[in-house]
């Protein structure tokens, strides 16, 4: 995936078989004449004093030319993406794109609890900002699109309880003792399953409550 100053690969690989017998099929289905044999000629032109070096002269070489581009999106705040390998990242080039709460597919958003809507929009801003301060880190911040709206409708209160709730006691905030006193003040509980083992009118008091007095969101 290095890419010289042209674009072309700076290395070549010799592929397998499956790779060849792929490209054979594609130029089958798709009538694009893939010209194997003049594409090698090419490589072998350009990447001479590699393949001269290699004792496998006779094998097929294989680089990525100039007009072939990858695009992917990754989520930072998704634990794979630490232990990636850091010689893997550097062959790429990087854009950072920003959570954004009032992207036009989320403004205007509700989350439905206990008979009051909240603005999805500003709980996003209240609890990032929660996130930033007590972990002193941008890691784990929720994005505009952890919840997706179904057909337009509030963000139900299971979904945010499943999704969202369950992912912050779990996952961020789960070594993290001030966030659980706020959200179960003056009592002995502290874990996701203190919440789903009350019932459903209960639950929803305690979270409307906490949107309202901890996170000061707004109701509509």
């Amino acid at each position: 995936m290095d890419r010289d100053d042209e674009g072309w690969s700076q290395y070549v690989i010799i592929p397998d078989q499956d790779i060849i017998k792929f490209l054979k099929s594609q130029e089958a289905k798709t009538n694009y004449n893939f010209d194997l044999k003049g594409y090698e000629d090419k490589i072998r032109e350009r990447y001479s004093d590699i393949i001269n070096n290699n004792s496998n002269k006779g094998e097929l070489y294989l680089s990525l030319p100039p007009n072939f581009h990858i695009w992917a999106t990754m989520n930072t705040s998704d634990q794979s993406l630490f232990p990636m390998d850091s010689a893997f990242k550097r062959r790429w080039d990087w854009e950072y794109l920003p959570i954004n709460p009032e992207h036009e597919k989320v403004k205007g958003l509700k989350i439905l609890v206990n008979n009051q809507e909240y603005d999805y929009p500003g709980f996003l801003n209240k609890i990032n900002s929660l996130i930033k301060s007590i972990l002193k880190s941008a890691d784990k911040q929720i994005g505009e699109f952890f919840v997706k709206s179904k057909d337009g409708k509030p963000i139900s209160f299971e979904d945010f309880r499943d999704k969202i709730l369950f992912y912050l006691f779990n996952d961020v905030f789960k070594d993290n003792k001030s966030f659980r006193e706020d959200f179960y003040p003056e009592t002995e509980l502290s874990l996701f399953e203190d919440l789903s083992s009350m019932d459903n009118k209960k639950q929803e008091e305690i979270v409307s409550k906490w949107l309202s007095d901890k996170l000061e969101v707004n109701s509509i």
